[in-house]
């Protein structure tokens, strides 16, 4: 897993016309992932913040984006396609 964290300054983000300073992350995955695993992913993140940063649930949003695995390099290596595998390697 990689992560970046990139500053945003106050009253750029608007949630409804109204400025937000509430935390926002945007998690990139491989497409193919069930919606009950997407959803487990999108809590597991959003506890582990709350519980470092103390923050509310409430006060967080997430993103999550999916991008095929045809369109992403790492290591020098095309990623394969998430299959229904319950033993994959992800």
């Amino acid at each position: 897993m990689h992560c970046a964290f990139v500053d945003v300054p106050s009253g750029s983000i608007f949630v409804k016309g109204e400025p937000s300073d509430g935390p926002r992350m945007v998690g990139l995955i491989r497409d193919g992932r069930s919606p009950e695993v997407r959803g487990n992913l999108t809590h597991e993140i959003a506890d582990a913040w709350c519980a470092i940063t103390g923050d509310a649930k409430e006060s967080l949003a997430i993103f999550i984006q999916e991008i095929p695995g045809a369109n992403v390099m790492e290591d020098g290596v095309i990623l394969p396609q998430i299959t229904d595998d319950p033993g994959a390697i992800y």
